[in-house]
This record gives C-alpha cells, sequence and structure tokens, in this order.
C-alpha cells in the first residue's frame, strides 16, 4: 500500500510538471538569464518639450533646459546580454520604449555652462494628475514597414507611434508615494555635467552622463525581473545614490551623428542591468517532490 503511495505521488507530481500551462510573457524573457545580472543596451533620440508638452523652440539660437520642462525619447533595444535582437529575433521583431522625465532642479557645477540635472517622472498612466512613470517597453512581434522604429520620422507624425507599436510589456518609474520628492525609496534620474543648451548635440560632442534607479511599476509582459536588488552607482550627489532599484543604469550623451529627424535634439546610448529571478519556484518544489517520491520507491524496492 506505502509503495503504491509513494510512487502515486511521484507520478502526480511528474504530471503537474509536464502539464501545466505555461505562464505566457514576452518574448525578450526567453533571452535573459535566470538568478544573475542581466544587461540591455539601446539607442535614444531624445527631444526638449517646454512645461506644456510642446517642443521647445530655438531662441536666441539655444534651445536651454528649464525646471518644469521635459525629456522626451524613444529608445530602441539592440543587445540584450550577448544576444544581437535584430540579428538573432528578424526584422519582425523589435523591443523599444518610450521615456518622458520632467526637470526638476538645475544645479551649476564647478564647470560654468554645465549643470547636474534632477529629474522625475513626467508620464501620468493612473489618471491621477501625478506622474509617476519614467518610461515605458513596448515589444511588437510583427513589425511592417508602417511600424517599424524610425528615427528618421516626425516625432508627432508617426516617430513616436512606431516606438510604442506593439504590445505594452512594462514600465518602470519612481515607486514612491504620490508626490514625494526625493523618492521614498530612494528611486532617482539625473544627468550629470551636461549643458543647459541641448541645442549644442545638433554640431558638437558637449559630453555629460546621465544615471537612473527605478522600480518596475506594471510589468504585463511578466519580465522575471527581481525586485530591489541593485544600488544605482552614483555618489555625485547626497540622497541619490540608492539601493533598492529594480533596474539601474547609465548612459552618455552624444552629439547627433545618426540620420535623425530635425525635431530630435540629442542622442544617447543606455545600458540598463537587472537581476532575473532563478528558475520559478513552483517548478523547484515540484521536481524536488517527483525527485524525493522516486528516490523513496527506489530504496524501498532495493531494500527488498
Amino acid at each position: 500500500m506505502r509503495k503504491g503511495l509513494l510512487f502515486g505521488l511521484a507520478l502526480f507530481a511528474l504530471a503537474l510538471l509536464i502539464q501545466a500551462p505555461a505562464v505566457q510573457g514576452a518574448v525578450i524573457n526567453s533571452y535573459m538569464a535566470p538568478g544573475v545580472i542581466n544587461q540591455l543596451q539601446d539607442f535614444d533620440a531624445e527631444r526638449l518639450l517646454d512645461s506644456t508638452g510642446a517642443p521647445k523652440p530655438l531662441v536666441a539660437g539655444q534651445k536651454l533646459i528649464q525646471v518644469g520642462d521635459y525629456i522626451e525619447a524613444i529608445v530602441k533595444f539592440d543587445t540584450i546580454n550577448s544576444t544581437n535582437i535584430p540579428a538573432t529575433l528578424g526584422a519582425s521583431y523589435q523591443l523599444t520604449g518610450y521615456s518622458k522625465v520632467q526637470v526638476l532642479a538645475l544645479n551649476p557645477t564647478a564647470t560654468p555652462g554645465l549643470y547636474n540635472i534632477i529629474m522625475g517622472p513626467g508620464i501620468d498612466r493612473d489618471g491621477d494628475l501625478v506622474n509617476e512613470t519614467c518610461i515605458e517597453l513596448y515589444e511588437n512581434t510583427n513589425v511592417v514597414a508602417a511600424t517599424a522604429f524610425d528615427v528618421t520620422v516626425d516625432p508627432d507624425l508617426g516617430g513616436i507611434a512606431r516606438a510604442t507599436s506593439g504590445n505594452l510589456i512594462a514600465t518602470l518609474g519612481f515607486g514612491q508615494a504620490a508626490g514625494v520628492l526625493p523618492p521614498s525609496n530612494d528611486d532617482f534620474w539625473v544627468a550629470l555635467n551636461a549643458p543647459q543648451d541641448i541645442s549644442v548635440f545638433k554640431t558638437t560632442a558637449a559630453g555629460g552622463t546621465f544615471h537612473f534607479g527605478l522600480t518596475v511599476l506594471l510589468n504585463p509582459g511578466l519580465l522575471p525581473i527581481d525586485t530591489e536588488l541593485l544600488g544605482g552607482g552614483v555618489t555625485v550627489l547626497a540622497g541619490l545614490g540608492g539601493t533598492t532599484h529594480d533596474v539601474a543604469g547609465n548612459g552618455s550623451l552624444k552629439m547627433v551623428t545618426y540620420d535623425m529627424h530635425s525635431d530630435w535634439d540629442a542622442q544617447t546610448d543606455t545600458l540598463a542591468v537587472f537581476k532575473v529571478v532563478p528558475e520559478p519556484a513552483s517548478v523547484v518544489v515540484w521536481t524536488m517532490l517527483a525527485g524525493i517520491a522516486l528516490g523513496l520507491v527506489y530504496r524501498r524496492r532495493s531494500a527488498k
């Protein structure tokens, strides 16, 4: 009787492993390495908006970043870990993003004309009139000519729409009480040693870097990101380094070298890092149960 019970338990556990429906998520999840730090590399096109959200014009040959303005960007991810995304997944697939952050403070550095720029979320997704989101991630598995990411297209006449085609798979922002600054869990977005005049990137390599530490707010793509594990790696500004982020990263502000629509003011390259959870706990548990049950059956047989 006991032998039959043990063998039945083993079969039951194995059946659950084999027959349980797989959890559906984003295609990109298959290219993430479980249990370790993963890396995503992207290319961004950026522009400056005024406090109303309208593209900011040149004034006396300058386009000055001011408190209340927004930095808007479209993003295309080209590498995850060592995998080239376009080469591996083909032209019908793209992993993209839309970012919008608001300028909260301009702090002068010791170098005239360069600033440390403190930014916060610029997207309100839940309709409570409080911006909580910094970037939205999209996955399109059926890209056609009209939806392909393209920085040569006017941002307002299709450029942004192309970057946000496909399915929303995640949003990242500040995990904090509404309206609290600095973030209660020290999420942040900051540019360091950056020029106030964003128009200089049209003609010169003005330099500067940006850094962020963010929380996953929405996760419809079931990205297997482990939470609250990463430090921000920024110690220049007190209180902005952070130790509890789901995703952290940095990038370089660069001169426009790509063939881009004139409404884009700058380009950046970004490296984002995050830790992926180990194999699902349910799989581990049922594998252990199956192994224990089969082991007991084997020992019972051997003892005869």
